[in-house]
């Protein structure tokens, strides 16, 4: 078995310690995204946006071939540890063992990489962060009073850096208890600092910035902004929510992380940080994530029927704690379109986005809601609008589910399984895109792509068999409802 070493500078080593090492600084990088993915897999696409982010699509896919090319050629005999599918590439986990820092070093997480590419930049930084906040450094204990947030807007601030501070702190006002300054007097308090400085005329470059000011902790993001395209209020929220998820990161306040995730031992993970109390976020707001826990648990059948009503009852709680919040009214709105009350879920999509409608999680539940109101290809359309987004960016695998989710609604069947695999891509472990994949598949007459969903299924799914998808409870409503569920009866395993 190989080891991937990302504990200091990058390596590739065989069990007797021979060095397989690609030459190339992206071709260790493209090691070092895989070997922190989960199931160390990712989506060609999710690679070539962290490492040529400002090539086109054909350009980027070049570059990664060729990059590809240089890893297999270093690993030699081992090549075979580099593996691929359609749309995707990753590690063989029975050929690759990965080698991380221990908790609290994060500074020396792929410490040799240096990639000129602020996507890469931004992922190798929350990286290292993430190994503080493991170990509990700069994460804000209970009883220390509201996070005091301080503006560093300069001596001229410019109206677009004014704004996008403003939005910001609106955004994580929502999020966390949250006091703002009076003024640079104002000194009481653990603060977090969000600075803008933004130059140019219809092309702004902004530059953005978070800090916690007790730990140091800093991240730091350029972003250019067309004022004359159309649209700018759009890219003015995704800056600004980006922004505001960076700031609870380098305070260390997680716990918004819960939303999207499949993994079982994520979801167990976040749901005990969640209720200790000591997640950070406002009390309600960690209700709600753990009402979209207890959500995904069943989608993914990881528990049974009565999992559902526990996700209603913190949903219902935390709605009754602070029911104008944005992200309180998504996650009811999603439980509430699992119990079948549409109309219901609607509603409180449309407060949720009336409140705030570059809210990332509001965005995914109007999709749902849409697509399950008859207006699938509105729904659609939404989808695909939100894939730009930042919490499509940071949970790709339930973008992907949800635009496959529409798409099939909407009779766009070609292009749900493609969605569906870039689902399984950046997801491995997830059950529910592989159900998609398995349906359309079978329709689309590609029966062994098919028969390895359901075989894959029967290895995730305790007590999985075709026919139970048949089942009136079983997780794929969008399916039945297009009459879509043939696979189920085709003896395929």
């Amino acid at each position: 078995m190989l080891d991937l070493v990302l504990d200091g500078p990058v390596r590739v080593l065989t069990p007797d310690g021979q060095e397989l090492t690609p030459r190339g600084a992206k071709a260790r990088a493209v090691l070092a995204l895989l070997g922190c993915a989960p199931g160390l897999r990712l989506s060609r696409a999710a690679v070539q946006d962290r490492l040529w982010s400002d090539s086109d699509a054909a350009r980027g896919g070049a570059s990664l071939r060729t990059t590809l090319g240089a890893i297999r050629r270093g690993l030699r005999d081992a090549r075979g540890a580099l593996v691929g599918g359609p749309g995707w590439i990753g590690l063989d986990p029975e050929a690759v063992r990965v080698r991380l820092p221990p908790v609290a070093e994060g500074a020396r997480f792929c410490a040799d990489l240096d990639i000129p590419d602020p996507e890469f930049d931004d992922w190798l930084r929350e990286r290292r962060m993430g190994f503080e906040a493991e170990d509990g450094r700069g994460a804000a204990p209970p009883g220390d009073g509201p996070l005091v947030l301080r503006a560093d807007l300069g001596a001229a601030p410019h109206p677009i850096a004014e704004m996008l501070v403003h939005e910001a702190a609106q955004r994580l006002a929502d999020l966390v208890d949250l006091r703002v300054a009076a003024g640079a007097r104002d000194a009481a308090g653990t603060g977090l600092r969000l600075g803008a400085v933004a130059t140019g005329g219809s092309a702004t470059v902004v530059q953005l910035r978070a800090t916690d000011e007790r730990s140091g902790r800093m991240w730091s993001h350029l972003e250019t902004i067309d004022l004359d395209r159309p649209g700018l209020g759009v890219r003015l929220g995704r800056a600004s929510h980006r922004m505001a998820l960076a700031a609870l990161e380098v305070t260390g306040l997680r716990g918004l992380d819960a939303f999207g995730r499949f993994s079982p031992a994520d979801l167990d993970r976040d749901e005990a940080v969640l209720a200790s109390g000591r997640s950070g976020l406002r009390p309600a707001v960690a209700d709600a994530l753990r009402a979209q826990i207890y959500h995904a648990r069943e989608i993914e059948r990881l528990a049974g029927a009565r999992v559902l009503t526990e996700a209603a009852d913190l949903a219902l709680r935390a709605r009754e704690a602070e029911p104008g919040n944005p992200i309180v009214l998504s996650s009811l709105a999603l439980v509430r379109l699992r119990q079948g009350e549409v109309g219901a879920a609607l509603d409180l999509v449309g407060e949720a986005r009336r409140r705030d409608a570059g809210q990332g999680i509001a965005t995914f539940a109007a999709v749902a809601a849409l697509a399950h109101a008859g207006r699938a290809k509105e729904a659609y359309r939404l989808a695909l609008a939100a894939r730009g987004g930042v919490q499509s960016e940071r949970r790709p695998a339930s973008a992907a589910l949800a635009a496959a989710s529409a798409a099939v609604l909407a009779g766009r069947d070609g292009a749900a399984l493609e969605h569906a695999r870039r689902a399984v891509a950046h997801a491995p472990e997830a059950r529910a895109p592989r159900r998609f994949v398995a349906a359309l598949a079978f329709r689309a007459g590609l029966e062994a792509e098919a028969a390895e969903a359901l075989a894959v299924l029967a290895r995730l799914e305790p007590g999985f068999a075709p026919r139970r998808m048949l089942e009136p409870d079983y997780p794929v409503a969008g399916l039945r409802r297009r009459d879509l569920l043939q696979v189920a009866r085709a003896d395929l395993i």
